[in-house]
């Protein structure tokens, strides 16, 4: 499962510096990659034996995908803090992705979930 977070961290950091280079809704494809390939570490690093029920197996692939996605965006505003940024986190995401940043959770936790089944 370290493998699994491991992913998650880098897929995290990978939302984070496209979110600065302002990909916007090319996020969406890189936030169900990144659902993808937290689930396959997780599964090949021996999910089914650890998760032997698939309903725990999707929900821990989802969790750890939708925490990789979130802490993208936490990254982001707190480097936009560091920068003289003023607004908390909620409504700096809200300003900076709008609807979009729901769009980007949704697809990793679909594509998360897709495949753990």
């Amino acid at each position: 499962m370290i493998v699994a977070d491991l992913t998650g961290a880098v897929g995290a950091l990978l939302i984070f510096g496209l979110g600065l280079l302002d990909v916007g809704a090319g996020l969406i494809a890189v936030a169900a990659g990144v659902g993808w390939a937290v689930t396959l570490a997780l599964l090949w690093s021996g999910g089914p034996t650890i998760f032997p029920v698939r309903a725990t197996r999707i929900a821990v692939a989802v969790s750890i995908g939708a925490v990789a996605v979130m802490a993208g965006f936490l990254v982001d505003w707190a480097w936009a803090r560091v920068e003289g940024g003023v607004l908390d986190p909620v409504s700096y995401i809200g300003q900076r992705y709008g609807p979009l940043a729901l769009l980007i959770l949704a697809a990793a936790v679909v594509a998360a979930a897709l495949r753990a089944r």
